[in-house]
C-alpha cells in the first residue's frame, strides 16, 4: 500500500488491523521472544499497538518505527505517556522513559538508529509493504 494510502486510513479511522488488546500470539509466545531478559526490543511498523507498553513492562527499552504521524501521536496520547519530540536523521523521534518511536519511512532508518536490539517483535509488518518494497535491504 502506498504511503499516502496508509495515512488516509489512519485519518479516516480505517484501522481494523489495530487490536484493542495485547496480541494473543505475543502473550502466548513471549517466553520465546523474551529469553535471557532482553534490554531492548525493536517493533517495526508498530502503529499504536498495545504490545508496546506490554513489552516496555518487561524490558528496559522498546523501539518502534511507524510511518504515520497520527498513529504515533495517538499512541502517546491514549497511553498518557509524557514524551519529547526531536529530529533524528530523516525521521521524527518520539521518546518517553521506556518507549522510543521513530516516525517516518522504515527505509530511512540508519545503522546508528538500529545499532543494537536484543529482540525483534514483528507481528506481520511485511504484509503492509507494497510487493516491490519487500525486497529492499532491511
Amino acid at each position: 500500500m502506498f504511503m499516502n494510502q496508509w495515512e488516509s486510513r489512519w485519518q479516516e479511522g480505517r484501522i481494523g488491523f489495530h487490536l484493542p488488546e495485547v496480541n494473543s500470539y505475543l502473550l502466548r509466545y513471549s517466553d520465546k521472544l523474551l529469553t535471557q531478559d532482553p534490554e531492548s526490543v525493536f517493533v517495526p511498523l508498530c502503529g499504536k499497538t498495545l504490545d508496546l507498553p506490554w513489552l516496555a513492562g518487561r524490558t528496559k527499552k522498546v523501539v518502534g518505527i511507524e510511518l504515520v504521524h497520527k498513529a504515533v501521536q495517538d499512541f502517546f496520547k491514549e497511553n498518557k505517556l509524557t514524551h519529547s519530540i526531536q529530529q533524528s536523521g530523516k525521521l521524527n523521534l518520539f521518546s518517553s522513559d521506556t518507549i522510543v518511536l521513530f516516525q517516518g519511512d522504515f527505509f530511512d532508518l540508519n545503522k546508528e538508529q538500529t545499532a543494537s536490539f536484543d529482540a525483534i517483535y514483528d507481528r506481520a509488518s511485511i504484509v503492509a509493504l507494497d510487493q516491490p518494497e519487500r525486497g529492499k535491504d532491511m
